[in-house]
């Protein structure tokens, strides 16, 4: 019996193990549970509920995965940034808006400042852009096809690896994924509901990153290029999306003019004026290296599922309205920013198209001429099963290389070095640590460890200048000296005597040598420079 195309087999049929030996031991048991879970996924009664289960089950797994293998070293530094922002609430930030900012104040008011924390925050973030992708491809595939593009994008870094460090790239994933699903119903419906909702979450999205713009343009785009594009503009649903957007940015809005554009100014200081071979290769890199981390879906579809020509046309040049509404939301944040960079003169980071990626399975199986066969289906939900659980298996010996080669950010030391810099602290004064700066690595990950919770100024000279004038700090004036300050640094002090000229008032520079210990073991060690110049009273103190 054939349903959307495909063999109908009942559960407790295991599909394709090898005939003998332990390998068919092995195999149908896996078989069998990824029979039962495809089947749950596929039947509408059920599938609401087993979906949910799933991605709590991926959830668990992936962070579990994060505490084994990130075990030797510490917090990333952009995780520890948002923590050290959200200190100091603001309606933006020197070098990106706020909402990222926002989520981690709110979860640290549930959930402690630990390492496993931000890393179940990274995998329940990438969770919910699984689930809304989901809730996405409901209109527009079958089910089979919905629960292998849900299986496919498992195997994608951007929803695990990358995942894990919470960041404004990844913060983007849901955000994309409920604008396009929210946008989508309303261009569909006109419904001012699904309007309302889709001007929310677009100025979420900005307000996680301006690199939203992208997929902002490609909504706009996708409307026009519609044969349906009259009836919606001539309803008020764009016009609603449109206010409510304004009226979630507009505080943000007031927020940069006052401040200058400054953050604004960040992102074209830090991009943009490289040479036309720099643009040219960044542009190469960011196309290679989407297409990189996609390789996996991309080699099952062309492996397992053996397109034709006429399917992978269709695929790229859909033949349905609604497919080719999708694409071209998908396409165009991947390859607008390329001529706008080129024109601009700016770089392309390849983990800018992180968000963009909810959207990969309308446009590998969305095509009716796709077909699917049960067998097929069942085996590539048993890799995504399998795959979690192998990257568990080997996150010790992630750890352990990690451990033999800390990274040059040193954030294997964040830790120890927050430990050092509290005792020098506490040895001038019992007044709480207010503000740390120096390079923006060591002094984010002395403040995320520190329980003073501090704020942070990078001064970092690996940055050129732009560091230090978009972070801009007088650290002179009467406030600081009345707070006090922690410089930190990468290196020597021959190296890190440049703290000495954002701190002239100082001292002297004080260096350490620091070694993590893992299994009991002494690691490779490094050397911090550390300035602790404490409060200093003033007069009408």
């Amino acid at each position: 019996m054939q349903i959307g195309g495909l063999e109908e087999r009942p559960d407790n049929i295991a599909l394709g193990p090898p005939d003998t030996g332990t390998e068919r031991s092995l195999a149908l048991p896996l078989l069998d549970v990824a029979g039962r879970i495809f089947a749950a996924l596929i039947d509408p009664r059920r599938q609401n509920h087993a979906v949910l289960g799933v991605l709590a089950v991926y959830v668990l797994v992936w962070t579990l995965y994060a505490v084994v293998a990130k075990s030797s070293q510490d917090i990333h530094p952009d995780t520890g940034e948002l923590l050290t922002w959200s200190n100091e609430l603001a309606l933006g930030y020197w070098k990106h808006p706020p909402l990222g900012v926002y989520v981690v104040k709110l979860w640290t008011m549930i959930f402690p400042v630990a390492d496993w924390s931000f890393y179940l925050l990274g995998t329940i973030n990438a969770a919910l852009a699984l689930w809304l992708a989901w809730r996405l491809s409901a209109s527009l595939m079958s089910e089979e096809k919905r629960v292998m593009g849900l299986a496919l994008l498992t195997l994608v870094p951007f929803f695990n690896f990358l995942a894990l460090d919470y960041n404004h790239n990844t913060l983007l994933l849901p955000l994309w994924a409920m604008t396009a699903l929210f946008f989508l119903r309303s261009f569909k419906t006109r419904q001012l509901g699904y309007a309302a909702l889709a001007g929310l979450a677009a100025g979420l999205a900005m307000l996680g990153k301006y690199w939203s713009i992208m997929l902002i343009v490609g909504l706009v785009l996708a409307a026009l290029s519609d044969a349906r594009r009259r009836e919606y503009f001539c309803s008020a649903a764009p016009w609603i999306t449109v206010l409510v957007g304004g009226a979630v940015l507009a505080p943000h809005c007031a927020w940069l003019l006052q401040n200058h554009f400054v953050s604004l100014d960040y992102a074209s200081g830090i991009h943009a004026g490289r040479s036309a071979v720099a643009v040219a290769v960044s542009a190469l890199a960011f196309l290679l290296a989407g297409a990189l981390y996609v390789s996996i879906p991309l080699a099952i579809v062309a492996f397992a599922l053996r397109p034709s020509k006429i399917v992978v046309v269709d695929s790229i040049f859909p033949s349905t309205v609604d497919r080719r509404f999708i694409a071209l939301m998908f396409w165009a944040p991947l390859l607008l920013p390329i001529p706008i960079a080129i024109a601009a003169q700016s770089r392309l980071i390849s983990t800018w198209a992180i968000p963009a990626m909810t959207l990969l399975p309308v446009v590998l199986l969305g095509s009716p001429l796709l077909t699917l066969k049960t067998e097929t289906s069942i085996k590539i939900v048993a890799l995504a099963i399998v795959f979690p659980f192998l990257a568990l298996l080997v996150a010790p010996l992630v750890a352990l290389n990690v451990y033999l080669h800390p990274n040059a950010t040193g954030s294997s030391y964040y830790r120890l070095l927050s430990i050092e810099v509290q005792r020098i602290w506490r040895d001038q004064t019992d007044r709480p640590i207010r503000r740390v700066v120096g390079d923006r690595a060591a002094a984010v990950g002395t403040a995320f460890y520190s329980g003073d919770h501090p704020v942070v100024n990078p001064h970092d000279t690996a940055s050129g200048d732009s560091m230090r004038r978009f972070s801009p700090l007088n650290l002179e004036t009467q406030d600081v000296r009345r707070q006090g300050v922690v410089a930190v640094c990468m290196g020597n002090v021959s190296e890190c005597a440049w703290l000495r000229h954002i701190l002239p008032s100082a001292d002297r520079l004080q260096e350490v040598t620091l070694a993590r210990r893992f299994l009991g073991w002494s690691g490779k060690p490094a050397v911090f420079s550390i300035i602790a110049l404490p409060p200093i009273p003033v007069s009408g103190d």
